[in-house]
């Protein structure tokens, strides 16, 4: 359970990155050989590290989402809903797209923050895109008036 569970899901419910003034350290769990080194040696796990300089776009990709903060409530409120939350997060990912100069694009996932603090991952995705020019950012007209209700 605990391998095929967390090897599956591992880039959705395990995804550290943090962002300074000139750089985000992200970790990348794309290829199983990470994931297993995340699962049984998360400190070995390598840090992938983004220059904000060479950042071209950024956008949000779920939001807003396609279940309501009161469907999500209910889901945590029953019997099993680390699976249920699980499979929201899965179906409806909320992540942070980065598009660099060179055209590699970086997923940060933030569905597990958002799915059990809404709140407060909108206030920090706020922080964070306010690090930016507003050039670099890319949201649709919908993730604007979520973003900022």
């Amino acid at each position: 359970m605990f391998f095929g569970h967390y090897l599956l899901f591992l880039p959705t419910i395990f995804n550290y990155w943090e962002s300074s003034p000139r750089f985000i350290r992200y970790s990348d769990t794309r290829k199983i050989t990470s994931r297993i080194i995340a699962m049984f040696f998360p400190a070995k796990l390598p840090m992938n590290v983004i220059d904000k300089n060479n950042i071209k776009e950024i956008k949000v990709i779920g939001l807003p989402p396609a279940y309501t903060n009161l469907t999500a409530q209910f889901i945590a409120a029953e019997e099993g809903s680390l699976m249920y939350g699980l499979f929201l997060m899965i179906n409806n990912p909320v992540k942070i797209q980065i598009i660099l100069d060179d055209k590699t694009i970086i997923h940060l996932d933030i569905s597990k923050d958002y799915f059990t603090h809404p709140q407060t991952t909108i206030a920090k995705l706020k922080l964070f895109l306010n690090r930016f020019k507003t050039s670099k950012i890319n949201l649709s007209e919908e993730n604007l008036k979520f973003i900022n209700e």
